[in-house]
């Protein structure tokens, strides 16, 4: 196991929060591609920092096979994504 210092841990936190950002800004759970997209995870009842300009926060994450983010939403919402 790799141990990181505090630096390299932020570093490491601020960048995948900036990626997960910009991945669902645009689409705050798209129920448009439910349909058509199974997550292999879903998180429910968390507190998820969109990113946003207004500082908006979730309660669940859909994230599929390749570790993409599918949806960011209401536990509802996301549920689609099951």
């Amino acid at each position: 196991m790799t141990k990181l210092n505090r630096r390299q841990f932020l570093a490491g936190a601020g960048a995948a929060g900036a990626a997960g950002a910009v991945a669902t800004v645009p689409a705050l759970a798209q129920s448009a591609s439910a349909s058509s997209s199974k997550a292999a995870t879903i998180i429910r009842n968390a507190r998820v920092f969109v990113g946003d300009d207004a500082n908006t926060m979730a309660s669940a994450v859909a994230i599929d096979a390749d570790g993409r983010i599918l949806a960011v939403g209401s536990n509802r919402q996301v549920s689609e994504y099951s």
